[in-house]
């Protein structure tokens, strides 16, 4: 599953770090990130929250995130 953001004055202003997704992840070490097509390892999972987490704010804004989130039921039909 992929979730793309692109950043806002307003999450400039509001110095945002916490990115949703929209599912629970089968294995997440397996999620990947990337800002502006560049893959980014600088950021958590938060499991509380369903987010993907910058350690520290460094975006700008126009900034393309996207992150890709294995599913059990992509895993699944990898395997067929």
């Amino acid at each position: 599953v992929e979730d793309d953001f692109e950043v806002s004055q307003l999450d400039i202003d509001n110095k945002r770090t916490l990115w949703d997704i929209t599912t629970v992840p089968s294995d997440t070490t397996k999620i990947r990130v990337k800002v502006n097509g560049i893959r980014r390892e600088d950021w958590t999972y938060n499991t509380t929250l369903k987010a993907i987490e910058f350690t520290a704010f460094n975006l700008v804004k126009n900034d393309t995130i996207r992150i890709t989130t294995p599913t059990k039921e992509l895993d699944d039909m990898n395997y067929r």
